[in-house]
């Protein structure tokens, strides 16, 4: 994709070092920030070590496909993915909150990639990557395991995948 800015090279490194400069932001200590496991994080953690290991959740249910935890059910597409990570990495607070600062981080990059699919300017996509990586909201809730962690990403797909689509028809 070709941009319309008189300096491309620059614009596409722009990008980059954003990039760059928040992989570094999203997972800098993030063992100890938030400080602390809450119980919901230790909950998702658990159950996707169980599931790495056993096969079942911490219940004894086989692949379930809904999560019971403190009275409610938990979406389990980010405790499955949890635990495919654990199945090479083995289980820890810092790989727990690691992958989902990823999580985050991706979703950032690919709002980046939707602005300049977009507006083929690689600038507008260096703004609206800086712009979401230092939004308080998705910063914040890419320290925290929770399932929710991944909603971000899947947003940023799925608007990803409708420009396409729209693009297609025309």
């Amino acid at each position: 994709m070709q941009s319309t800015s008189p300096q491309p090279r620059a614009a596409i490194l722009t990008f980059l070092v954003i990039a760059a400069v928040a992989a570094v932001l999203y997972v800098w200590n993030v063992r100890s920030n938030p400080p602390g496991f809450h119980v919901d994080e230790s909950s998702v953690a658990y159950n996707a070590h169980l599931i790495a290991t056993t096969g079942k959740d911490e219940h004894g249910e086989p692949w379930p496909l809904f999560f019971r935890a403190f009275g409610e059910y938990k979406n389990p597409v980010y405790v499955y993915l949890l635990a495919a990570v654990f199945r090479v990495t083995g289980p820890s607070i810092a790989v727990a909150r690691q992958s989902t600062a990823m999580l985050g981080l991706l979703a950032a990059v690919f709002m980046g990639w939707l602005a300049l699919r977009m507006s083929r300017q690689w600038i507008v996509a260096s703004f609206v990557l800086a712009t979401a990586t230092l939004t308080p909201w998705l910063f914040e809730l890419s320290h925290v395991v929770v399932e929710v962690a991944l909603y971000p990403l899947v947003i940023a797909l799925f608007l990803l995948a409708v420009h396409r689509s729209s693009r297609k028809q025309q």
